[in-house]
Protein backbone atom coordinates (compact mmCIF):
# COMPACT_ATOMS: atom_id res chain seq x y z
CA UNK A 1 0.00 0.00 0.00
CA UNK A 2 1.44 3.45 -0.88
CA UNK A 3 2.54 5.57 2.04
CA UNK A 4 4.43 8.70 3.04
CA UNK A 5 6.80 9.23 5.93
CA UNK A 6 6.34 12.58 7.62
CA UNK A 7 8.68 14.29 10.09
CA UNK A 8 7.53 16.08 13.25
CA UNK A 9 6.91 19.33 11.36
CA UNK A 10 4.60 17.60 8.87
CA UNK A 11 7.10 17.63 6.00
CA UNK A 12 7.07 14.55 3.79
CA UNK A 13 10.54 13.04 3.93
CA UNK A 14 9.89 9.84 1.94
CA UNK A 15 7.31 8.40 -0.42
CA UNK A 16 6.73 4.66 -0.67
CA UNK A 17 5.13 3.70 -3.97
CA UNK A 18 5.37 -0.09 -4.36
CA UNK A 19 5.69 -1.33 -7.93
CA UNK A 20 5.34 2.22 -9.30
CA UNK A 21 8.53 2.07 -11.35
CA UNK A 22 8.78 -1.59 -12.31
CA UNK A 23 8.54 -1.00 -16.08
CA UNK A 24 10.56 2.20 -15.85
CA UNK A 25 13.32 0.39 -13.98
CA UNK A 26 13.67 -1.90 -16.99
CA UNK A 27 13.86 1.13 -19.29
CA UNK A 28 16.57 2.68 -17.13
CA UNK A 29 18.50 -0.59 -17.23
CA UNK A 30 18.22 -0.68 -21.04
CA UNK A 31 19.49 2.90 -21.28
CA UNK A 32 22.38 2.06 -18.98
CA UNK A 33 23.30 -0.92 -21.13
CA UNK A 34 23.46 1.37 -24.17
CA UNK A 35 26.09 3.46 -22.35
CA UNK A 36 28.31 0.39 -21.86
CA UNK A 37 30.76 1.11 -24.72
CA UNK A 38 31.24 4.72 -23.58
CA UNK A 39 31.66 3.62 -19.97
CA UNK A 40 34.25 1.05 -20.99
CA UNK A 41 36.26 3.65 -22.96
CA UNK A 42 36.20 6.10 -20.04
CA UNK A 43 38.38 3.97 -17.74
CA UNK A 44 42.10 4.49 -18.29
CA UNK A 45 45.21 2.90 -16.79
CA UNK A 46 46.77 6.32 -16.25
CA UNK A 47 43.53 8.20 -15.64
CA UNK A 48 42.98 10.80 -12.95
CA UNK A 49 41.03 9.93 -9.81
CA UNK A 50 37.75 9.95 -11.75
CA UNK A 51 38.80 7.60 -14.52
CA UNK A 52 41.62 5.47 -13.10
CA UNK A 53 40.98 1.77 -13.71
CA UNK A 54 42.07 1.01 -10.14
CA UNK A 55 38.71 2.34 -8.92
CA UNK A 56 36.59 0.35 -11.38
CA UNK A 57 36.37 -3.39 -10.88
CA UNK A 58 34.43 -5.64 -13.22
CA UNK A 59 31.84 -7.75 -11.41
CA UNK A 60 30.56 -11.20 -12.22
CA UNK A 61 29.02 -11.92 -15.60
CA UNK A 62 25.55 -10.39 -16.09
CA UNK A 63 25.69 -8.52 -12.78
CA UNK A 64 25.50 -4.74 -12.81
CA UNK A 65 26.55 -2.30 -15.47
CA UNK A 66 29.86 -1.78 -17.20
CA UNK A 67 32.16 0.07 -14.81
CA UNK A 68 33.12 3.56 -15.89
CA UNK A 69 32.45 7.26 -15.52
CA UNK A 70 30.45 9.54 -17.81
CA UNK A 71 29.47 13.08 -16.99
CA UNK A 72 25.92 13.86 -18.10
CA UNK A 73 25.05 17.41 -17.16
CA UNK A 74 21.56 18.86 -17.66
CA UNK A 75 21.62 21.79 -20.07
CA UNK A 76 25.31 21.21 -20.90
CA UNK A 77 24.78 22.01 -24.58
CA UNK A 78 22.55 24.99 -23.77
CA UNK A 79 25.41 26.43 -21.70
CA UNK A 80 27.53 26.61 -24.83
CA UNK A 81 29.59 23.45 -24.27
CA UNK A 82 30.14 20.78 -26.89
CA UNK A 83 27.90 17.75 -26.91
CA UNK A 84 29.28 15.05 -24.62
CA UNK A 85 31.56 12.59 -26.39
CA UNK A 86 29.37 9.90 -24.84
CA UNK A 87 26.48 11.09 -27.00
CA UNK A 88 28.38 11.43 -30.28
CA UNK A 89 28.34 7.77 -31.26
CA UNK A 90 25.94 5.81 -33.44
CA UNK A 91 23.88 4.78 -30.41
CA UNK A 92 23.28 8.35 -29.20
CA UNK A 93 19.73 8.56 -30.54
CA UNK A 94 18.88 5.22 -28.91
CA UNK A 95 20.34 6.39 -25.59
CA UNK A 96 18.32 9.61 -25.65
CA UNK A 97 15.13 7.75 -26.59
CA UNK A 98 15.74 5.20 -23.82
CA UNK A 99 16.10 7.86 -21.11
CA UNK A 100 13.23 10.12 -22.26
CA UNK A 101 10.38 8.31 -20.45
CA UNK A 102 12.29 7.68 -17.18
CA UNK A 103 13.38 11.34 -17.21
CA UNK A 104 9.78 12.47 -17.73
CA UNK A 105 8.61 10.30 -14.83
CA UNK A 106 11.32 11.75 -12.60
CA UNK A 107 10.25 15.25 -13.62
CA UNK A 108 6.61 14.52 -12.78
CA UNK A 109 7.66 13.07 -9.42
CA UNK A 110 9.67 16.23 -8.72
CA UNK A 111 6.64 18.37 -9.61
CA UNK A 112 4.45 16.47 -7.14
CA UNK A 113 6.97 15.94 -4.35
CA UNK A 114 8.98 19.20 -4.48
CA UNK A 115 7.03 21.84 -6.43
CA UNK A 116 9.30 24.70 -5.33
CA UNK A 117 12.36 22.91 -6.67
CA UNK A 118 10.51 22.00 -9.87
CA UNK A 119 9.53 25.62 -10.56
CA UNK A 120 13.00 26.87 -9.62
CA UNK A 121 14.38 24.50 -12.27
CA UNK A 122 11.93 25.81 -14.86
CA UNK A 123 12.94 29.39 -14.05
CA UNK A 124 16.62 28.49 -14.37
CA UNK A 125 16.07 26.81 -17.74
CA UNK A 126 14.16 29.82 -19.03
CA UNK A 127 17.24 31.99 -18.40
CA UNK A 128 19.66 29.83 -20.40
Amino acid sequence: KPATIIDVSGTIIAWYLPDALTETTQEIRAATDLLGPSLEKSVKADGNWRYNQEWFKQGSENVGSTPGCINLSPAWFQQGHEVSASLKGPSSENILKAIARPAAIALVALRVMHPQQYFAGLRALSHL
